[in-house]
């Protein structure tokens, strides 16, 4: 006689995932850890009103004047620099110039109202480090810091200042001028009062401060809340500069065993925002504070000298390398390039956007008129030989073309990491065509031109850890409303 047992197989779990409201570029976290809104691979696309969306782009330089946009002729060789020199013509009225400095070292400048081209500056000043705008007498002028001196461009005639050490940086504050100046690297000098020309050695003109050598070389100066801060490799000094020199006064404000990148220098309204070597830092004039959840130093590794910034309407730029920008999930591989992303840190909102491809090596902030605008340099590429003047628009595009965005999870176990988990479906609304992915351990699942509202993926496979990914091409991409359909037992 026989007899059988029936064991009753135990139905799974049905458990839905869903994606709330996303969150864009998220650091400082283990991939494991984030939460699925969150990303670590964020490129080009940006969260919005809880929807990922498109990042910001670029276009070949325009500026708007009087309401409507003038395209910008690009100059007839490749770029080291770009400057915006002011001014004002009493015949002419508003002359506003663009100025930049050749491969060759030649200088030339453009009329911003109606300039065809690019003129050439007939006077040579060697490598240029530095340009300052300045009201000298009833002149407008752009003094320019150069490593075969200091200069000052009036119109179309450029002045070499004969009594003026060549200057590395340069900053007006308190009705003189201030360099950091090249060889003489604990050396503060300044002019004469009033006179940006004069910076002969004297009890009534000109002269330096000589600092003590343990924060370094000085490398930038910024007139900041009444004071000039002079930023080190090491440190920062704060110095009382009003009326006469004898009454001048320094104090160490800041002290670092990381080096600061002096091209990440910007003011951002009532705070100061830099990257060193450890990451980024806010500096409120007497207190400096880290701000590692925005970029970590092992991103850029030993290029942050290359890293270049801006602060432009609230928001600040950082042109940078980092090297997760190399993975092939996320980025194309760009080992020649001196940085491969721009960091869009909002200073408001505390909000981080991250947009590829760009090899910025200039920022230049524009006024003309009652408008005013962001225009950069971008290095050349192996596609495209030569140096380009760009500005920023809405759309994600590289000089006019849509731009690859990307984004995805962190490998997750759901928290879940002792139950077996069976990927039933990924459903998800997309505006426009892309790619959905999900990754199933070591295995890559792709659902390739899907779009529309709630789309349900079925992909039916185990897992232990997944991540889902989204890629587009394109410009008015909106993903929103996730839903990780997973039976676990």
């Amino acid at each position: 006689m026989f007899s059988f047992s029936r064991t009753r197989m135990r139905a799974p779990e049905r458990r839905n995932f869903k994606i709330n409201a996303f969150g864009g570029y998220v650091t400082g976290v283990a991939e494991n850890l984030i939460d699925l809104s969150e990303s670590k691979y964020c490129f080009n696309f940006v969260a919005r009103d809880g929807e990922l969306t498109q990042g910001s782009g670029t276009i070949p330089a325009k500026i708007k004047i009087g309401g409507e946009e003038r395209a910008l002729p690009q100059p007839k060789e490749n770029l080291t620099g770009v400057w915006f020199y002011k001014r004002y013509d009493k015949e002419l009225g508003s002359n506003d110039r663009l100025v930049v400095q050749g491969v060759s070292g030649k200088l030339y400048y453009l009329v911003l109202l109606d300039g065809e081209k690019f003129e050439e500056i007939s006077v040579e000043t060697g490598e240029v480090y530095t340009a300052v705008c300045y009201r000298y007498g009833e002149d407008d002028v752009l003094l320019i810091g150069a490593s075969e001196g200091l200069f000052y461009l009036s119109g179309e005639e450029l002045v070499k200042v004969e009594s003026a050490p060549s200057v590395k940086d340069l900053c007006i504050h308190s009705e003189r001028a201030f360099a950091c100046v090249s060889g003489e690297g604990v050396k503060l000098w300044f002019s004469d009062t009033l006179d940006p020309t004069d910076w002969t050695i004297g009890v009534d003109s000109g002269g330096y401060i000589e600092f003590a050598n343990y924060g370094g070389a000085l490398k930038k100066l910024v007139s900041f809340g009444g004071y000039l801060y002079v930023f080190r490799e090491y440190g920062i000094e704060r110095v009382t500069a009003y009326g006469d020199q004898s009454e001048f006064a320094v104090k160490n404000v800041y002290a670092s065993t990381e080096r600061i990148y002096e091209n990440t220098v910007a003011v951002c309204g009532s705070r100061i925002v830099f990257l060193s070597e450890r990451g980024l830092h806010v500096f409120d004039g007497a207190v400096v504070s880290n701000m590692n959840k925005v970029v970590l130093s092992e991103e850029y590794g030993d290029r942050g000298s290359y890293a270049r910034a801006n602060y432009y309407k609230g928001v600040y730029r950082l042109a940078l390398f980092m090297k997760s920008m190399e993975s092939d999930e996320g980025g194309v591989k760009q080992n020649f390039v001196k940085n491969n992303v721009l960091l869009s840190y909002d200073t408001t909102s505390g909000r981080i956007d991250l947009t590829s491809d760009h090899d910025i090596s200039s920022f230049c902030t524009v006024t003309v008129g009652d408008s005013s605008g962001l225009i950069a340099l971008l290095e050349p590429s192996l596609q495209r030989p030569t140096t380009r003047l760009i500005s920023f628009c809405e759309e994600c595009r590289r000089l006019g073309y849509p731009a690859y965005m990307y984004w995805r999870t962190g490998m997750t176990d759901l928290g879940y990491p002792e139950r077996s988990k069976f990927l039933k479906s990924l459903t998800v609304t997309m505006q426009e065509y892309g790619t959905v992915g999900v990754i199933l351990d070591d295995e890559i699942v792709k659902f390739e031109w899907i779009k529309g509202v709630q789309k349900k993926l079925n992909v039916n496979k185990r897992f232990k850890k997944l991540g889902v990914f989204f890629q587009t091409y394109g410009t008015k991409q909106r993903i929103g409303n996730p839903v990780i359909t997973v039976d676990m037992r």
